[in-house]
């Protein structure tokens, strides 16, 4: 920054160059130590009466707010595959320049779990140079859809007053190997009554999926499926 200067004697402006230069030190950053030089121009009508011969001023470089800076991110989304994933976020400045991560701005991300399935949410803060907040990025690692495979379903129960049972022999198909055995099926089914009697057919209410790896994981069928 080189703020415009202004010398006057006895009322009179006096002349960059043809009565004094200016020169400026400790200027690129945002801070308070930053200096305007003045010397006398040795031709001139004027001289600088202090040792060494110059006048020098401290002035104030504010850090520049990024709440308007144009924020991108090279994805909006990824689905659940047990790696890591997390957007390349890119600041610009409204004129076009290109800000540096950990110079320019930090990036706080809401969660530190890169992996599971979920909306993660990146904070953007000035610092360095600049201030402020600018607009934060939403990434989101969708579930990834499943199958059931049902092959011995209704377990034998007491009768309770309620349609609903308790399933077996439910097989995944299309988890992970690493997450085989971290899912199991939370929702029960739903008999055609509550009345005691033997039934081979029964549908959902809806699909719940549990177990330490359920989260990452849907099963698209209608309630109105029958089994």
């Amino acid at each position: 920054k080189e703020p415009k200067i202004h010398l006057s004697f006895n009322n009179e402006s006096l002349d960059i160059e043809d009565d004094y230069f200016v020169k400026y030190d400790n200027n690129i950053s945002a801070g308070s130590n930053a200096v305007v030089i003045i010397t006398a121009n040795e031709n001139g009508n004027y001289i600088v009466n202090a040792d060494p011969p110059e006048i020098r001023k401290e002035f104030t470089i504010n850090r520049a707010p990024i709440t308007d800076a144009v924020v991108t991110a090279d994805s909006k989304s990824a689905e659940y595959d047990g790696n890591s994933h997390e957007p390349k976020i890119s600041v610009k400045l409204p004129d076009g320049k290109e800000l540096k991560e950990g110079t320019d701005y930090t990036i706080t991300p809401s969660s530190k779990d890169h992996v599971s399935a979920g909306v993660t949410t990146y904070t953007i803060e000035g610092s360095g140079n600049y201030t402020g907040t600018a607009k934060s990025v939403d990434f989101e690692i969708t579930k990834k859809k499943i199958e059931i495979n049902l092959n011995k379903p209704i377990k034998d129960r007491d009768y309770d007053g309620t349609a609903a049972v308790t399933l077996e022999g439910i097989e995944f198909i299309g988890i992970l190997d690493a997450d085989k055995g971290a899912v199991e099926l939370k929702s029960k089914g739903l008999v055609a009554s509550p009345n005691i009697g033997t039934y081979d057919k029964f549908t959902f209410e809806k699909i719940e999926l549990g177990g330490e790896k359920g989260g990452n994981y849907y099963v698209d069928i209608s309630p109105e499926t029958e089994f």
